[in-house]
């Protein structure tokens, strides 16, 4: 072993990437409080603060454990959870101004309170909660829904702050990616919690995030798709939200604090302000710094057609899931999926991709705090080059994106269409025969 090697092993120990190799898999084989005594073991000396994070986000999780969800009972009415995190004024802002009155649509929080008893289960800082509660939509949902939230401890994000702060010191690579993914330890562990609630009272959950918009017939439209599956899964991309909040005025209905916004509309706005990190994922030998990840977008005359190895579930029935779910506290888009899903039953007979951007749209807001990263350079790419970058991404990382169910998502065509977009033809590249030379060799 020479000393590079020795020296790399030592500082992933330091700065608590050792725990990080080994404490989830941990958490997902033996559970929370085996994960915690392997943390105490393996840092009997000193604590870094990845290690305090974990050790927090645990000993958090597991006092959930002892929590019951409080759901009324309505004879006839099946229980539907919608379930989101917020914290941070930037996501509140969306929240109140964007998601909350998108739910508010007709067709979305009304159309399924009439068939269900909706609980919006809001995983929240006491701040966050005191704005989100005291919001104007927020009496008009409570018309709806049962509000519950689920208070993160103020100690436990001041720690996650400090790990996504440490990552601006440091130079090495491996940590600063580490250390930036650790959000999605905390949604996933919050995911995760609110997925067992739903287990035990056998209902119907959806998964939503306080950065979107939701088309106007949403979740009547998801729930037209579920039907006798298990699962609704959908997918987006960024959009620029400074800049398609202006847009959205006319969708307004001020006196009711609703968004009402068509599919075919809300796509339009999509492709009219796609963000510039979602510009990177364009398969395109004009595009400069692409950046190969789960979604990959192909230009089309007059729109964009995904190709995404994860989807999001929209909405998941738990009546339908008979037998122990393994649980592992990443988030719910991610491995659990494959937990859920059974591999000898066709994957179409248990799931309902949305591949129809008229039926419903979901746009993901963000803006300009997003990082641009270029892990690649800034160049443009061949064709062959591309074809080789996204081989790389997908054979190096078989566990993310190359199980059975991500080639199943990754064949679907979600297609996001506007007359009213024209792009040029030299900016498109045909995504089924892309493809096909990605896992054919073609």
């Amino acid at each position: 072993m020479n000393i590079k090697t020795v020296l790399y092993k030592i500082l992933k120990y330091i700065f608590g990437i050792y725990a990080l190799d080994h404490a989830p898999d941990i958490a997902h084989k033996h559970g929370l409080k085996q994960a915690l005594v392997f943390l105490k073991k393996a840092y009997p000396f000193f604590t870094p603060t990845l290690v305090k994070f974990l050790q927090a986000l645990y000993q958090y999780l597991l006092s959930l454990e002892t929590d019951t969800l409080k759901l009324s009972t309505t004879k006839n009415k099946k229980n539907l959870i919608i379930h989101f995190c917020c914290w941070d004024d930037a996501y509140c802002d969306k929240a109140i101004n964007a998601f909350f009155p998108s739910l508010l649509a007709n067709d979305n929080i009304p159309f399924s309170a009439e068939k269900y008893q909706v609980t919006l289960l809001i995983a929240c800082d006491n701040k966050s909660r005191e704005i989100l509660m005291n919001c104007p939509a927020m009496t008009n949902l409570k018309q709806y829904c049962n509000i519950q939230t689920m208070i993160i401890p103020e100690h436990l994000l001041n720690l996650y702050d400090r790990c996504l702060n440490q990552k601006k010191s440091l130079s090495i690579k491996k940590i600063v990616i580490v250390n930036s993914g650790i959000k999605y330890l905390l949604l996933g562990g919050l995911q995760t919690h609110a997925f067992k609630l739903a287990l035990q009272k056998k209902a119907i959950i959806s998964f939503l995030m306080p950065d979107c918009i939701l088309s106007d017939t949403f979740l009547k439209a998801a729930f037209d798709l579920i039907q006798d599956k298990c699962v609704v899964l959908a997918t987006s991309f960024r959009t620029f939200y400074p800049d398609l909040k202006k847009d959205l005025a006319p969708y307004f209905n001020d006196s009711q604090y609703q968004l009402s916004i068509p599919a075919l509309s809300l796509a339009y706005l999509k492709l009219k302000h796609l963000h510039p990190a979602a510009k990177r994922q364009i398969v395109s030998e004009i595009t400069q710094g692409f950046l190969p990840c789960a979604q990959l977008l192909f230009k089309a005359q007059n729109g964009i057609t995904m190709r995404a190895f994860h989807y999001h579930p929209i909405l998941l029935d738990c009546e339908r899931i008979n037998h122990r779910v393994a649980v592992d506290y990443y988030p719910i888009d991610n491995s659990v999926l494959n937990h859920i899903l059974d591999e000898n039953i066709p994957y179409n007979q248990q799931i309902s991709v949305c591949s129809d951007s008229s039926m419903l749209e979901i746009a993901e807001l963000s803006d300009d705090r997003i990082s641009q990263n270029y892990t690649t350079s800034t160049k443009q790419l061949s064709r062959q080059e591309l074809i080789t970058c996204i081989k790389t991404m997908v054979y190096s990382n078989p566990a993310i994106y190359n199980t059975p169910l991500n080639q199943y998502l990754v064949s679907q065509r979600y297609q996001l269409q506007s007359d009213q977009i024209v792009f040029d033809q030299q900016d498109c590249v045909d995504d089924v025969h892309f493809l096909k030379s990605v896992f054919e060799g073609n």
